[in-house]
């Protein structure tokens, strides 16, 4: 019952950011985002796109195809559990990246599934220092 509510909610939301970021009505299939949700479960990463489980190892040849059908433009969306480690994130989004997708969004949502929050990387990366330059 919960994983439907979820997924109800992630199609909602989807439509919404989809609108939002295109500025456009969404008036065919190929306008809508893809939908990566990252739960943890029995303490293991689990994914699913667009509604159907995915293993990890074939999470990249799966946005491969839907790059291939859509191109770069296609929104995706990713939901991460709250307690997903940053190294499990980190991975994600170096799938995300290595696929090609233009327009990435990341949100974080709640053990309950009531509440997310957007998780953004609006900063590069630096080399590690215990003095980082402000």
């Amino acid at each position: 019952m919960k994983a439907e509510h979820l997924r109800r909610w992630v199609l909602v939301l989807s439509f919404l950011c989809a609108l939002t970021s295109t500025g456009l009505a969404v008036t065919t299939n190929t306008m809508t985002s893809v939908r990566v949700i990252l739960d943890i479960k029995n303490g293991k990463p689990q994914y699913e796109l667009n509604s159907k489980p995915v293993k990890s190892g074939d999470l990249i040849n799966a946005l491969e195809d839907i790059i291939l059908k859509t191109g770069r433009e296609k929104p995706i969306l990713v939901f991460l559990h709250e307690t997903s480690s940053l190294a499990t994130l980190e991975n994600t989004m170096g799938i995300i990246d290595k696929v090609g997708f233009l327009h990435v969004r990341y949100f974080m949502f709640t053990d309950d599934k009531r509440m997310m929050k957007e998780v953004s990387f609006e900063h590069p990366a630096v080399p590690f220092s215990l003095n980082p330059r402000l």
